[in-house]
Protein backbone atom coordinates (compact mmCIF):
# COMPACT_ATOMS: atom_id res chain seq x y z
CA UNK A 1 0.00 0.00 0.00
CA UNK A 2 0.97 3.69 -0.18
CA UNK A 3 1.33 4.51 3.33
CA UNK A 4 2.96 0.93 3.95
CA UNK A 5 5.81 1.93 1.31
CA UNK A 6 6.01 5.23 2.88
CA UNK A 7 6.42 4.30 6.31
CA UNK A 8 9.02 1.44 5.23
CA UNK A 9 11.24 3.98 3.18
CA UNK A 10 11.10 7.14 5.93
CA UNK A 11 11.91 4.64 8.97
CA UNK A 12 14.08 2.20 7.48
CA UNK A 13 15.01 2.03 3.79
CA UNK A 14 16.39 5.90 3.27
CA UNK A 15 18.44 5.66 7.16
CA UNK A 16 19.90 2.34 6.02
CA UNK A 17 21.28 3.65 3.03
CA UNK A 18 22.51 6.86 4.53
CA UNK A 19 24.13 5.19 7.18
CA UNK A 20 25.89 2.52 4.27
CA UNK A 21 26.55 5.85 2.31
CA UNK A 22 28.23 7.92 5.79
CA UNK A 23 30.45 4.48 6.27
CA UNK A 24 31.18 3.21 3.40
CA UNK A 25 29.53 -0.18 4.11
CA UNK A 26 30.00 -2.46 0.93
CA UNK A 27 28.77 -5.64 1.73
CA UNK A 28 26.62 -6.69 5.05
CA UNK A 29 24.88 -10.13 6.13
CA UNK A 30 21.40 -10.96 6.42
CA UNK A 31 19.63 -13.84 8.35
CA UNK A 32 16.64 -13.95 5.20
CA UNK A 33 16.37 -18.04 4.73
CA UNK A 34 14.40 -20.08 1.75
CA UNK A 35 12.60 -21.41 4.22
CA UNK A 36 10.64 -18.21 4.94
CA UNK A 37 9.09 -18.33 1.39
CA UNK A 38 7.62 -15.45 -0.49
CA UNK A 39 9.76 -13.37 -1.87
CA UNK A 40 13.11 -14.80 0.34
CA UNK A 41 11.98 -18.29 -1.85
CA UNK A 42 14.62 -17.81 -4.44
CA UNK A 43 17.47 -15.60 -2.47
CA UNK A 44 21.06 -16.94 -3.39
CA UNK A 45 23.82 -16.65 -1.12
CA UNK A 46 25.24 -14.03 -2.15
CA UNK A 47 24.15 -11.31 -4.30
CA UNK A 48 25.06 -7.45 -5.15
CA UNK A 49 22.22 -4.96 -4.49
CA UNK A 50 22.50 -2.28 -6.99
CA UNK A 51 19.61 -0.35 -6.56
CA UNK A 52 20.87 1.96 -4.15
CA UNK A 53 22.60 4.91 -4.16
CA UNK A 54 26.00 2.74 -3.96
CA UNK A 55 26.18 -0.91 -4.73
CA UNK A 56 25.87 -3.23 -1.57
CA UNK A 57 26.70 -7.03 -1.52
CA UNK A 58 24.42 -8.70 0.39
CA UNK A 59 25.94 -11.89 2.25
CA UNK A 60 22.80 -14.59 2.84
CA UNK A 61 24.52 -17.39 5.06
CA UNK A 62 21.67 -18.95 6.18
CA UNK A 63 19.79 -19.58 3.01
CA UNK A 64 19.35 -23.21 3.45
CA UNK A 65 18.24 -22.99 7.24
CA UNK A 66 15.25 -24.11 8.58
CA UNK A 67 13.71 -22.41 11.58
CA UNK A 68 14.21 -25.27 13.50
CA UNK A 69 18.01 -25.07 12.05
CA UNK A 70 18.05 -21.79 13.71
CA UNK A 71 16.25 -22.72 16.89
CA UNK A 72 18.83 -25.68 17.34
CA UNK A 73 21.77 -23.35 16.61
CA UNK A 74 20.72 -20.67 19.33
CA UNK A 75 20.12 -22.77 22.21
CA UNK A 76 23.53 -25.01 21.24
CA UNK A 77 25.32 -21.72 21.61
CA UNK A 78 23.41 -19.84 24.18
CA UNK A 79 22.67 -17.54 22.04
CA UNK A 80 20.44 -14.66 23.95
CA UNK A 81 16.63 -14.14 22.00
CA UNK A 82 14.32 -11.41 22.18
CA UNK A 83 11.64 -12.15 25.05
CA UNK A 84 8.85 -11.66 22.72
CA UNK A 85 9.55 -15.21 21.15
CA UNK A 86 8.90 -16.60 24.72
CA UNK A 87 5.24 -14.92 23.68
CA UNK A 88 4.30 -16.46 20.38
CA UNK A 89 6.13 -14.09 18.13
CA UNK A 90 8.27 -16.32 15.57
CA UNK A 91 9.58 -13.37 13.70
CA UNK A 92 9.57 -9.51 14.87
CA UNK A 93 8.90 -6.76 13.12
CA UNK A 94 7.40 -3.20 14.10
CA UNK A 95 5.83 -2.81 16.98
CA UNK A 96 2.63 -1.77 14.84
CA UNK A 97 2.59 -4.66 12.48
CA UNK A 98 3.85 -7.84 14.21
CA UNK A 99 1.70 -10.03 16.46
CA UNK A 100 2.04 -13.75 17.51
CA UNK A 101 1.36 -16.37 15.94
CA UNK A 102 -1.06 -19.19 15.91
CA UNK A 103 0.06 -22.69 16.55
CA UNK A 104 1.00 -24.26 12.64
CA UNK A 105 1.33 -21.10 11.14
CA UNK A 106 4.23 -20.04 8.71
CA UNK A 107 6.59 -18.15 11.03
CA UNK A 108 6.15 -14.71 8.82
CA UNK A 109 2.28 -14.96 9.07
CA UNK A 110 2.95 -12.78 12.42
CA UNK A 111 4.02 -10.07 10.06
CA UNK A 112 1.50 -7.31 8.46
CA UNK A 113 -1.51 -9.25 9.24
CA UNK A 114 -4.42 -7.93 6.67
CA UNK A 115 -2.11 -6.92 4.32
CA UNK A 116 -1.57 -10.62 2.23
CA UNK A 117 0.39 -8.40 -0.86
CA UNK A 118 3.14 -7.50 2.16
CA UNK A 119 6.12 -10.04 2.31
CA UNK A 120 9.03 -7.68 3.46
CA UNK A 121 10.00 -4.33 5.39
CA UNK A 122 11.44 -2.47 2.25
CA UNK A 123 15.01 -3.36 3.29
CA UNK A 124 15.22 -5.91 0.06
CA UNK A 125 13.40 -3.88 -2.34
CA UNK A 126 14.26 -1.18 -4.82
CA UNK A 127 15.78 1.80 -3.04
CA UNK A 128 14.81 4.19 -6.45
CA UNK A 129 11.83 3.45 -6.41
CA UNK A 130 10.77 3.92 -3.00
CA UNK A 131 12.40 6.75 -2.83
CA UNK A 132 10.58 8.51 -5.59
CA UNK A 133 7.05 7.23 -4.46
CA UNK A 134 8.20 8.71 -1.01
CA UNK A 135 9.00 11.98 -2.59
CA UNK A 136 5.74 12.14 -4.70
CA UNK A 137 3.94 11.76 -0.90
CA UNK A 138 5.94 14.56 -0.27
CA UNK A 139 3.73 16.46 -2.34
CA UNK A 140 0.49 15.90 -0.37
CA UNK A 141 -0.76 18.01 2.25
CA UNK A 142 1.10 17.53 5.02
CA UNK A 143 -2.62 15.98 7.10
CA UNK A 144 -2.75 13.03 4.23
CA UNK A 145 0.79 12.10 4.67
CA UNK A 146 1.22 10.50 8.52
CA UNK A 147 3.23 7.52 10.35
CA UNK A 148 1.65 4.63 10.78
Amino acid sequence: STQSTWDDFVTKVEPAHRCYEELRVRAVFTGRRRSQHGERGEIPVAEIDGSGPIPIIKINPLVDWSYDDVWEYLEEHNVPVNELHAQGYKSIGDWHSTQPTKPGESERSGRWVGKPEKTECGLHKNFFEMKQHAMSRLSEPLSTVRMA
